[in-house]
């Protein structure tokens, strides 16, 4: 994408993927397995496995966490802070997921 400041052209690269950018919007769906419902823990208890949420919003990690909220943290607990402790599992699982694979360290002889 070029633009023009000042008579001079410059572009921006587009980024790989939404996550890159935080104001766009975008959905995500996120689905209950059991290795999502192990990564957040006991506030997901009540989770159904095979419940899928798509949510749209303002960001892809955003729509991400809200989605997984929607379908992991479906019951609201008494217990303090437990509800928020789901979110931050929810928040963190989608970070995790969006940044792919580790780079793997090339060795050369």
């Amino acid at each position: 994408m070029a633009s023009k400041l000042g008579g001079q052209a410059f572009s921006q690269p587009a980024p790989d993927d939404d996550w890159a950018v935080p104001d766009k919007f975008c959905c995500e769906r996120v689905c209950v397995t059991d290795k999502l419902v192990g990564k957040v823990g006991g506030a997901a208890k009540d989770a159904t496995r095979g419940n899928c949420v798509t949510v749209c919003g303002v960001s892809a990690q955003d729509a991400c966490t809200d989605a997984c909220a929607r379908a992991v943290c479906v019951s609201a607990s008494h217990v303090p802070a437990w509800n928020d402790a789901c979110i931050r599992r929810c928040t963190a699982e989608c970070l995790r997921t969006k940044q792919g694979p580790a780079p793997v360290a090339s060795t050369q002889q």
